[in-house]
C-alpha cells in the first residue's frame, strides 16, 4: 500500500499539480465547473488515484502474482521480500499520469495465465517469476550463448560458471541502460542463494512454467544432481539462479526427454 501510494504521488510533479491549479481555477471562473475549487481538486485527486490503483494491480497480476499473497500456503516472509523488491521497481502503472487521466472504465477482468507459461496447471509459488526469468533468458541471450555449439555444451559441465561472469555483466549493463529492474534482478539472485526454500520455489517455476515438464520429481532430482556437482567445484553456484537458467539451456534436450 504505502508503495502504491508512494508511486502515486510521484506522478504528481509539480507541473502536473500547476496545470491541475490551472484548469481547476479557469473552469470555475468561466462556469463551466459547479465545484468549489478545493472540490475540483478533490475530486480529480479522488479519480485519479482509483484509476491508478485499478491500473496498477491489473499490471501486477498479469501473470497471477497476487495469488502468492492470497493464497498464504506459498507464502513466507522471505517471499514476500521477493515480491516487494520487484514491486518497488515495477514502472507502474505503465502509463503517463495525461493518459491515465484519460481511462473511463476502470474495471479489469482477472485474466488467465499467458500462453507462455507451458504448464497450464502451473500453480504461482515465486513472485514475478515470468518478470525476472525474461530478463534473465535476455541477459543469457546477449552474452552470445546460441553461437556455442550445443553438442560440445552437453558434454561441457565446466562451461556454465565460465559463462556466468558474461550474464551477470549483461544483466549489470542492462541495469544501466533501459532495464533498470535487471539491477533489482542482480540482487534477487543473491537473496535467492541464501535460501534453499526460495531457491525451490524457482526450480518449480522453470521446470513447469518454462519448460512445461509434469514429471516434475525425476527432473528436479536430475538438475539438482547437476547442480550440486557444479556446486562442489564452485561453491557460488550453490541455488544460483543464473547458473540454473545456464544449465536448462545447456540441457533442455535432457530435461524434456526425462518430463515426457
Amino acid at each position: 500500500e504505502t508503495i502504491l501510494c508512494r508511486k502515486f504521488i510521484v506522478m504528481w510533479t509539480d507541473d502536473r499539480i500547476r496545470e491541475l491549479v490551472h484548469s481547476s481555477a479557469y473552469a470555475l471562473a468561466s462556469g463551466k465547473s459547479k465545484l468549489s475549487f478545493s472540490s475540483a481538486l478533490t475530486s480529480t485527486l479522488q479519480s485519479s488515484f482509483n484509476k491508478f490503483l485499478a491500473k496498477s494491480v491489473h499490471e501486477i497480476n498479469l501473470w497471477a502474482n497476487l495469488d502468492v499473497l492470497l493464497d498464504r500456503s506459498y507464502a513466507d516472509a522471505e517471499t514476500d521480500r521477493i515480491f516487494l523488491l520487484v514491486l518497488n521497481s515495477l514502472p507502474l502503472p505503465g502509463m503517463p499520469l495525461q493518459e491515465l487521466l484519460l481511462i473511463r472504465d476502470t474495471s479489469h477482468p482477472l485474466q488467465p495465465l499467458p500462453m507462455d507459461v507451458k504448464s497450464r496447471e502451473a500453480t504461482v509459488a515465486f513472485p514475478f517469476f515470468y518478470q525476472i526469468s525474461s530478463l534473465i533468458e535476455m541477459a543469457i541471450d546477449q552474452s552470445n550463448f546460441d553461437f556455442l555449439d550445443p553438442s560440445s555444451l552437453d558434454q561441457n559441465d565446466d562451461f556454465g560458471p565460465l559463462f556466468l561472469e558474461r550474464v551477470d555483466a549483461a544483466l549489470a549493463e542492462m541495469a544501466h541502460s533501459t532495464e533498470t529492474m535487471a539491477g533489482v534482478v542482480r540482487d534477487i539472485v543473491d537473496y535467492v542463494a541464501d535460501s534453499e526454500c526460495l531457491y525451490g520455489k524457482y526450480l518449480y517455476h522453470i521446470l513447469s512454467w518454462s519448460y512445461g515438464c509434469r514429471n516434475l520429481a525425476q527432473v528436479e532430482k536430475w538438475i539438482t544432481h547437476k547442480m550440486d556437482v557444479a556446486s562442489i567445484l564452485d561453491a557460488s553456484l550453490r541455488c544460483n539462479i543464473l547458473y540454473l537458467h545456464i544449465l536448462c539451456r545447456k540441457n533442455v534436450g535432457g530435461i524434456l526427454r526425462i518430463a515426457s
